[in-house]
């Protein structure tokens, strides 16, 4: 039998963990809510707040990505399918799409990921615009907190 110690389990609760518009984008429309930062191995785990209607920049994952929606629908304009409550999206390394939380949704779009290595977002030209790496991921999120004037969260799991 294998012993397990409480060292090797962490817990986040979201009570101690707000949400916080993600960065600067005068755009709105997505907040974000982190629970781990893994810098060891460039991964991260958070929640997305979408609003309804609002489109993401077109952009690259570096990493996979595992997606787990809680609430609304949404899509990617690349593809022929829409998630929704329970269902689960992968993303291998290097796909590029554009997200959209469906306007017609009566409320927020609540996606649970895990992404690794950040992600390229580029223009409707697809000229490249920003390289987004995990701690910019988490600079954000900071940003948005100080925008709020909240602190930042020690309740956030590192690695």
């Amino acid at each position: 039998m294998m012993k397990i110690s409480f060292d090797d389990t962490q817990y986040a609760s979201e009570k101690d963990i707000p949400w916080a518009p993600m960065g600067p984008d005068p755009r709105g429309g997505v907040d974000i809510r982190i629970f781990r930062v893994d810098s060891k191995n460039n991964r991260m785990a958070f929640l997305n707040r979408f609003h309804p209607g609002f489109i993401a920049m077109k952009h690259r994952h570096v990493g996979e990505v595992h997606a787990y929606t809680l609430t609304g629908r949404w899509h990617y304009f690349e593809y022929d399918w829409a998630a929704g409550p329970g269902d689960y999206v992968y993303e291998q390394p290097g796909t590029i799409h554009t997200l959209e939380a469906f306007p017609d949704n009566k409320g927020f779009t609540d996606v649970f990921f895990v992404i690794e290595g950040g992600l390229d977002v580029y223009d409707n030209d697809n000229n490249l615009l920003l390289a987004v790496t995990i701690p910019m991921f988490e600079e954000m999120y900071k940003q948005g907190l100080d925008a709020l004037g909240l602190p930042y969260p020690t309740a956030i799991l590192r690695d």
